[in-house]
């Protein structure tokens, strides 16, 4: 019974440890091959999210630091390269002050999480963690038509 009691504790405080790791850097990237720009513009792409808009929206939130969206970051570049003449494709990241505004209207706790926005701003779909391609893709599908 003790040795369940200790194994238990130790996986809480592994689990703790590699939540904490995924949450803390001040920098942001975009997608693809366009360059990392400052917290500003970065502020007003995600100002732009919350407004009705042309094209639905992909919005990954994320930290720059963190190996999951260093893991997604060249899957995602190419749904862009795929989908981004129907699909406006963002990076937000979510531990900038800047953006402490759209990180709560769509309650980010941790990163990533992917926000899928239809042409009118309205969330349609939410994917909390690392996920494959093809569960990206299905969403984008029905999201771009």
């Amino acid at each position: 019974m003790r040795r369940n009691y200790i194994a238990s504790l130790l996986l809480v405080s592994i689990m703790a440890m590699m939540l904490a790791a995924c949450g803390g850097s001040n920098s942001g990237s975009k997608y693809g091959s366009t360059s990392t720009s400052a917290p500003s513009a970065a502020t007003s792409n995600t100002l732009q999210a919350a407004a009705p808009v042309a094209k639905p929206q992909f919005i990954m939130f994320s930290t720059v630091w963190c190996d999951v969206c260093k893991a997604m970051r060249p899957m995602v570049g190419q749904l862009k390269t795929q989908f981004g003449n129907r699909v406006d494709f963002q990076e937000i990241n979510r531990e900038d002050p800047a953006n402490a505004a759209i990180v709560a209207r769509y309650g980010v706790n941790v990163q990533p999480i992917f926000v899928f926005l239809d042409g009118n701003g309205n969330l349609v779909g939410k994917i909390i963690g690392g996920t494959d391609k093809a569960s990206l893709t299905a969403i984008l599908n029905r999201l771009a038509y």
